[in-house]
């Protein structure tokens, strides 16, 4: 069941440059539908207001036809010659078209690739670094003693030393994350001072001798607790990234005296009878020139920091400072946060779309459909008569409809074909709505022109004094 089920999800990973093609596409439509929508519910109210007796002002049909072009739309928005329901008009379809057009650019702002895996196989483990605990020092280094019977000096294997100089760096056991800022500043409470001082003139009576300033590196140390989920690469071990990091919790009480004694241990090398130049000392001697330097070198920190972290690494339940875990098998008495899952996994790349920028893509597209569902329960509660047209609006245009004069002075009505002698040739927008300020539009049924019902709609809408609506 669980091949079947991997399967089944193998067919629905893709690669992330066909991710983003489908994405776009899929947004792209639905954008058309909107458009579409929106350009149908404007042509259904203009064509249902210019069938009223009065009609509707031809300003205001501009403003609202799909064919207007964008420009000529704010234009009429902020004419001086358009009157409030003009501007509401133009005004109300630019805004849905920019809507609907800023949908489609939020959606994909702050959108970013993340790495996800999909779990193959799982078991259970320990895993994490407890607690230092001092008290697992002397059994860790009795055991080394114990297989080397009659050795007059302390057993420091070569696999500690070269693991204490490079664990921070050691991709295998650390890595950087955002640093911890200590809130009551370097002097907190539960931090430790603690340094490397060249004795330059060497050692006499067990005093350093050396200058009055020697070469050191020093550093503030605390110690915080957190959980969070690692990933690590399965070729080599190495940690990928650190995720869903708790908040840290420091750990007051450090054994101040078990800590030097692991640090005696490592750095002592005469008491473990190794030549000077073997031992981790040895690389601090070296390099005096830069520990006197105000821009210390960052290896010969990293160094140091190696050497502060190991024994909290070593020396902590869930590692082989404590003698008693099982290198093949899961032990129990370990404090229960040890005791997790891992599962082995296959990455693939996954597009993450920001959570606010989608919401605001919602808002917009719902905010241009809500507005045809107005439109639609406006038609329906005022029981509006909707004109037959066809889908070719501009051949409606100039073969149902008549132009009529809006003044009081001077009302007539003239065929769309006469509309022309409104506007001499080559003018301007501007001058279109200056001439067209005053005219209104209305609708006629191409079979109706001769009827008395007609007649009489033209008459009544020529003795009306009413303003525009």
């Amino acid at each position: 069941m669980s091949d079947f089920r991997h399967r089944l999800a193998s067919l629905f990973h893709v690669d992330v440059s066909s991710t983003l093609t489908i994405l776009r596409l899929l947004e792209g439509v639905l954008s058309l539908c909107t458009l579409t929508v929106l350009n149908k519910t404007f042509e259904t109210l203009q064509w249902t207001l210019s069938d009223r007796d009065r009609g509707v002002r031809l300003l205001t049909l501009l403003g609202m036809s799909p064919t207007s072009g964008v420009f000529g739309t704010i234009a009429l928005a902020f004419s001086r010659h358009s009157k409030p329901m003009d501007r509401l008009a133009a005004g109300t379809r630019i805004i849905l078209l920019a809507a609907v057009w800023t949908s489609g650019v939020v959606l994909f702002a702050r959108t970013r690739l993340a790495i996800v895996y999909d779990s193959v196989k799982s078991y259970n483990v320990t895993s994490g670094v407890g607690q230092f605990n001092g008290s697992y020092i002397p059994e860790y280094l009795q055991q080394f003693q114990d297989t080397n019977s009659g050795y007059n000096f302390a057993v420091l294997p070569y696999s500690t030393v070269v693991t204490a100089a490079n664990l921070v760096v050691n991709p295998m056991h650390a890595t950087a994350i955002a640093p911890t800022t200590c809130k009551e500043g370097m002097a907190a409470v539960g931090s430790l001072f603690a340094g490397i001082f060249v004795c330059t003139e060497g050692m006499n009576g067990g005093e350093c001798w050396t200058t009055n300033h020697p070469p050191e590196v020093t550093t503030t140390i605390s110690v915080h607790r957190r959980y969070a989920s690692i990933t690590t690469a399965r070729s080599n071990f190495s940690i990928i990234s650190v995720d869903a990091a708790t908040e840290p919790i420091q750990e007051m009480n450090l054994d101040v005296e078990a800590l030097k004694s692991a640090f005696s241990w490592l750095l002592n090398f005469t008491d473990a009878g190794i030549p000077a130049p073997a031992s981790i000392a040895q690389y601090f001697w070296t390099v005096q020139d830069q520990l006197r330097d105000e821009y210390v070198s960052i290896e010969s920190y990293q160094i140091f920091q190696s050497i502060l972290a190991y024994p909290f690494w070593l020396f902590n339940p869930n590692n082989f400072g404590n003698v008693q875990l099982d290198a093949q098998n899961i032990v129990a008495g370990l404090p229960p946060e040890f005791y997790t899952t891992a599962s082995i996994g296959n990455p693939y790349n996954k597009i993450l779309v920001d959570r606010p920028m989608f919401i605001t893509f919602c808002v917009l597209q719902a905010f241009a459909l809500a507005f045809a569902w107005v439109g639609l329960i406006w038609l329906w509660l005022s029981q509006a008569d909707v004109p037959e047209i066809s889908s070719y609006p501009l051949l409606d245009f100039a073969t149902k409809t008549r132009f009529l004069r809006d003044t009081p002075a001077s009302r007539h009505t003239q065929s769309c074909d006469a509309g022309y002698d409104l506007l001499p040739n080559a003018m301007d927008d501007k001058s279109v709505r200056r001439r067209l300020k005053d005219e209104r539009v209305i609708f006629v049924k191409p079979k109706q022109k001769a009827t008395s019902r007609d007649s009489s709609r033209m008459r009544r809408a020529s003795e009306a004094n009413e303003t525009d609506p």
